[in-house]
């Protein structure tokens, strides 16, 4: 379940492809936040385009 979900649009996507890189920032056992960001690929050169900042409520599945 999401806690806060915030996003920063930093640049156009403008490119070939986009990559996204996502890591968990401190897991919990209760509430755990992680981070993302998107960067827009053309002629080798990465463009930082957005960042996202998640704190998340862990529920059990079922």
């Amino acid at each position: 379940m999401t806690i806060d979900y915030t996003v920063k649009i930093l640049a156009p996507a403008k490119g070939t492809h986009i990559i996204a890189r996502g890591r968990v920032l401190k897991p919990g056992a209760l509430i755990t936040t992680a981070a993302a960001d998107l960067y827009a690929v053309e002629n080798d050169t990465e463009t930082h385009c957005a960042t996202a900042l998640v704190t998340m409520r862990n529920v059990k599945a079922g």
